[in-house]
């Protein structure tokens, strides 16, 4: 890709004098207002050709995901547990 460099969001931040979180907002649509702020973010990415990294964000991601699933449940063998239910008898060591 001609004109593609590997800008990063913190060179976004950089740039706009903004955050990073305040990057991830903006370029996102989570941040409400169309301002000041949000024209330099825009700006800052365009000029220095930054895409958003899909994967890297579903990787940081706390919401689940194709990217994620949950871990199998895995239940406990009979005669197996952690607790026992016959109290402990103290032994001799005469």
């Amino acid at each position: 890709m001609a004109g593609k460099t590997n800008s990063s969001i913190t060179n976004v931040a950089a740039l706009a004098n903004v955050s990073i979180a305040t990057v991830s907002r903006v370029l996102s649509g989570k941040r409400d207002k169309d301002d000041d702020i949000a024209r330099r973010v825009r700006a800052a990415a365009e000029q220095l050709n930054y895409s958003v990294n899909y994967a890297a964000s579903a990787a940081t991601s706390p919401t689940p995901s194709a990217w994620s699933s949950p871990a199998p449940r895995t239940h406990s063998a009979p005669n197996c547990s952690t607790k026992s239910n016959t109290p402990a008898t103290p032994t001799n060591s005469s």
